[in-house]
């Protein structure tokens, strides 16, 4: 089973660190809210390893088996 590690971060942390995104967009404000959906920036490692030959942006990640698959978090940037 993949498995991944994860750091929160604030919307800007990317900006601030000079981290440029290829693709997708930034972490914003309603992204801090609490919601159904979390939402993830991958690293183009991870994206060409799970969605080869297409955009991760937009793919919905495994939530596990308590998390209906509507609630899954999605790759908003890579």
């Amino acid at each position: 089973m993949p498995s991944a590690v994860g750091l929160a971060v604030s919307p800007g942390y990317f900006g601030a660190m000079g981290i440029r995104l290829l693709e997708g967009r930034d972490f914003n404000a309603a992204d801090t809210a609490s919601g159904p959906r979390r939402v993830f920036i991958v690293d183009q490692n991870f994206a060409r390893k799970y969605f080869p030959g297409r955009s991760a942006v937009g793919q919905a990640v495994g939530g596990g088996p308590n998390l209906p698959p509507e609630q899954w978090p999605r790759i908003i940037g890579v």
